[in-house]
């Protein structure tokens, strides 16, 4: 009898421990995470003149490439171009300090040449724009605009 109550103690101990492995059931797949490229605004382009008022167009990013070890040779900055279509979330970022960060609402018309940007794409070879963020920095106890 004491037997018996020893395994099924180990098999519901294991069931619940793969569980509790396996994560909950509506979480995302690691393997699927979009990585930001982050990069200085060279060029935006809006949709011809009937579409002005809404947010489709391009941006194209120069982002410089990441080193594997301090041994590795400069690496050239790299020029993307990403798609701006109706599903493109707009962020602004304005970070003040190590950590102290505020955000807000934005839009393509706020992006300009020479800003910081951080851009989520849907995978490498498609580039169309899930979110864009604004990245501006400001010292401490700057005036905020």
């Amino acid at each position: 009898m004491n037997a018996v109550r020893i395994i099924l103690a180990l098999a519901v101990s294991a069931v619940l421990a793969a569980g509790a492995w396996a994560g909950p059931q509506g979480a995302p797949n690691k393997g699927k995470r979009h990585h930001a490229v982050r990069g200085v605004v060279v060029a935006v382009q809006t949709a011809d003149a009937k579409e002005k008022g809404t947010d489709l167009g391009s941006i194209t990013v120069k982002a410089h490439r990441h080193k594997k070890n301090a041994a590795a040779t400069e690496a050239a900055p790299v020029e993307k171009t990403f798609q701006v279509d109706a599903n493109t979330t707009f962020e602004k970022v304005v970070v003040v300090g190590k950590g102290q960060r505020t955000t807000g609402p934005a839009k393509f018309a706020d992006i300009q040449k020479g800003e910081r940007v951080a851009v989520v794409a849907t995978n490498e070879r498609e580039h169309r724009a899930l979110k864009v963020q604004i990245i501006v920095r400001r010292k401490k106890g700057a005036f905020a605009r």
